[in-house]
């Protein structure tokens, strides 16, 4: 159960950090736009989530929009290694949405070989060609074919992307033997979408379920600051206080 934009630096504290273990977050994803995503806090944040029983996928604004891909495998197999043995590291974040996935093919397997256990994470807007080519470069080292598929505009629910989404991807997912993710809305963003409600929510993660998903991501945990885009409150606000969908 992973939360998506999670924590800022000010965040780095025993209440929020209790918060998350409250609500059931069992990932907490740092991604490179976040002003955490380097050594020190990745460290930090690691060791409190352990102490939890959560883990954190870690990252570092180095590997960001797409820097990674053009790492050599040394390169990057040296950036997973920093990690490797670290308690409460459960993964590493490499890229969301890409365009194009296949640039980061390469980047799977020295990640693999420096933490065989860890996730490495690479979500798709679903794109039936862009899943095929990088799951034909990476096999079963793709822990998750994960997409996002958000339903909730400012009217009504888009059912149609839900279960079309959800259907070719868990389809597709066991013709390569892979297991499935998807994101769930838990939030409004950029005057397109609204935020759902506790029962819109739970419709959806339903939903995700019963198509057999292995991972439930919320996006977002809390409201995300700097990113260039506008967002409602979420889970969370960003004080980390709860809000009327935190139970």
């Amino acid at each position: 159960i992973t939360a998506f934009w999670p924590i800022q630096n000010y965040n780095m504290n025993d209440d929020y950090l209790d918060k998350m273990k409250e609500v059931g977050i069992t990932n907490i994803q740092l991604n490179y736009v976040l002003n955490t995503a380097n050594y020190a806090d990745n460290m930090t944040i690691a060791q409190m989530a352990y102490e939890r029983g959560m883990g954190v996928t870690v990252s570092e604004k180095d590997w960001g929009w797409g820097k990674i891909s053009e790492f050599s495998d040394e390169q990057i197999y040296q950036e997973a290694l920093k990690y490797s043995h670290v308690p409460g590291v459960i993964g590493y974040y490499i890229i969301d949405e890409p365009a194009d996935a296949s640039p980061f093919g390469h980047c799977f397997a020295p990640i693999k070989e420096a933490m065989p256990t860890a996730d490495v994470h690479l979500n798709f807007i679903y794109n039936q060609a862009n899943c095929i080519s990088l799951l034909e470069q990476v096999g079963q080292n793709l822990d998750y074919l994960m997409w996002d598929a958000y339903i909730y505009p400012n009217q009504g629910c888009n059912e149609a992307a839900l279960f079309k989404t959800s259907n070719d991807g868990r389809l597709l997912a066991l013709e390569y033997g892979v297991k499935t993710a998807q994101f769930i809305q838990s939030c409004g963003f950029n005057g397109t979408n609204r935020k759902p409600n506790g029962n819109e929510i739970r419709y959806n993660v339903n939903a995700a379920l019963a198509y057999g998903n292995k991972q439930i991501a919320y996006f977002t945990y809390r409201i995300p600051e700097g990113v260039g885009e506008t967002f409602t409150s979420a889970i969370v606000n960003a004080d980390g206080s709860k809000t009327e969908i935190f139970d």
